[in-house]
């Protein structure tokens, strides 16, 4: 059963939740949204065994059906309509439950949006970020749409985009006009969106996964919000690393990605470098790391570092987050 946002049942789980230090609250809106954290929250079972207490999950549709049967997960059902926010969002098919959604969200200590820009979807995200208290910390993770979708949806994202760089710490976007050059002209459109969907699940998975499970040099909530202090645009990366080869291109690859929007990442003003790496890590590899991007992040103010000893692992994994990047 879904958890509910009116009575005692949703104020004692709040209260439980406040006890176990920094929280986290991942909220989709609209269809993409709602895949991304469904998927999301999948795949944190999968591969962590379970999903760390203080990271929740909520969902805003118009579709109830998408809402339904949805177990450990807040859901807000929106008319299908341009009303603003607060007439929108309904609680047993009446107006009101905007009080409902202010409630939870003021209850979590960084509050990741995700959905996609250019229509209601896209206004509504906007409209929840506004109602965020300005001592929470926000990130945003959205898709813009290609440009052959018209003038008016192209306008609409860019005045979303604006809306969010001023309530959230950070910004990620990935244009879908960046799918033909990234994966070539013949890709066709269903693979191509799986792609861009495949790449936002994974950057949230790992994000939450670096959270929420202890590694040996440690990296946590607090510290997240601490770089998050430095707002602007973020980036995220990840890939399998090669120890036997030099580890200077494989740098560079970290620092770009052909599906998130071009940033100028040598502008970020704070870096967190997490490492996952079977037993028997060489320490030396992993100073090599810091020297070399920080040789590539001349702005950078803060460099935190994890590292996770996980034994039986194939491939070691870097994840690279950026925050505090100048917009282009």
């Amino acid at each position: 059963m879904s958890k509910t946002n009116t009575g005692n049942d949703s104020e004692n789980s709040l209260a439980a939740l406040m006890e176990l230090g920094p929280r986290i609250l991942l909220l989709g809106i609209g269809s993409l949204g709602c895949y991304l954290v469904a998927k999301t929250q999948q795949q944190l079972v999968e591969r962590d065994n379970g999903i760390d207490s203080r990271i929740e999950y909520a969902l805003c549709h118009h579709k109830a059906f998408l809402l339904q049967d949805k177990p450990d997960v807040h859901t807000f059902l929106l008319a299908d309509n341009n009303a603003p926010l607060a007439e929108r969002l309904l609680a047993n098919g009446e107006e009101g439950n905007i009080t409902a959604l202010q409630a939870l969200l003021f209850h979590y200590d960084l509050v990741l949006l995700c959905g996609a820009l250019g229509g209601k979807s896209g206004a509504t995200l906007a409209e929840i970020g506004l109602l965020l208290s300005p001592c929470q910390a926000a990130l945003a993770f959205v898709v813009t749409p290609f440009n052959f979708e018209g003038g008016a949806r192209l306008k609409q994202a860019r005045a979303t985009l604006q809306q969010l760089e001023t309530c959230c710490n950070g910004l990620l976007e990935l244009p879908n006009d960046l799918l033909r050059k990234a994966l070539g002209a013949t890709t066709t459109l269903d693979l191509a969106l799986d792609a861009s969907n495949g790449f936002l699940t994974a950057m949230l998975r790992q994000l939450l996964h670096i959270m929420a499970k202890p590694s040996l040099i440690n990296l946590d909530m607090n510290d997240l919000l601490g770089l998050l202090r430095y707002r602007g645009r973020i980036a995220i990366n990840w890939q399998p690393l090669d120890f036997s080869q030099p580890l200077a291109a494989q740098v560079l690859t970290l620092l770009q990605h052909p599906l998130l929007v071009i940033t100028a990442t040598d502008t970020a003003k704070t870096a967190m470098l997490h490492v996952e790496v079977p037993e028997h890590f060489e320490l030396e590899a992993f100073e090599q790391l810091h020297s070399l991007l920080q040789q590539h992040l001349p702005d950078n103010l803060i460099m935190l570092s994890g590292l996770r000893i996980t034994t039986g692992l194939a491939t070691p994994e870097v994840t690279l987050l950026l925050t505090g990047i100048s917009p282009e």
